[in-house]
């Protein structure tokens, strides 16, 4: 995003990439543009999505082979009436066929 551009990242959720993540935004020289709430209650999910004017869902394939299978927040944010930016991971991509569908 370029500099001048007023945004700002909220990450919701926990997880093993945390730290990493952290680091790598103060890395890019962008760390006090990003906000990391870690696990929130439904309500505070909402409140983010709300706040929100794109949503960004990362998914892959972990190590063990473990993967979403149809992410719920993608039907949150799309209810919202957010743009979403996502990868074709698991059934995310047939998601998003019927995320086109509902709006």
């Amino acid at each position: 995003m370029p500099k001048k551009l007023h945004w700002r990242f909220e990450h919701v959720g926990a997880g093993e990439l945390s730290d990493v993540l952290k680091a790598q935004a103060a890395r890019l020289g962008i760390a006090e543009r990003c906000t990391w709430l870690g696990a929130q209650p439904q309500k505070q999910v909402f409140a983010a999505l709300g706040r929100a004017d794109v949503f960004a869902l990362a998914s892959k394939k972990a190590g063990d082979g473990d993967q979403d299978g149809l992410p719920n927040v993608l039907m949150e944010a799309a209810h919202q009436g957010l743009a979403i930016v996502s990868t074709r991971a698991a059934a995310i991509g047939e998601s998003s066929k019927m995320v086109t569908t509902a709006c």
